[in-house]
């Protein structure tokens, strides 16, 4: 999960608070905060947000050895 610390439309503890009580019910959570970022920080390709989106995917598809193979066809 990605926490815009600056967002208008949703409280960022919310979001941290929903972490915790995934984590305590079992659920493997990573929350990353992004200071200064707003709600729509995710909205742009090339921005932080989408960066961070693609980058968590990512390490997250690696981690469970289904990251894409770029040697294959």
């Amino acid at each position: 999960m990605i926490a815009a610390q600056n967002d208008h439309l949703v409280d960022a503890q919310s979001i941290y608070d929903y972490a915790a009580q995934s984590e305590r019910t079992g659920i493997q959570t990573k929350l990353v905060s992004v200071p200064l970022a707003d709600h729509v920080t995710g909205a742009f390709p090339d921005g932080i947000g989408s960066q961070g989106y693609r980058r968590l995917t990512f390490n997250w598809l690696t981690e469970h050895g289904l990251a894409p193979n770029k040697n294959k066809p």
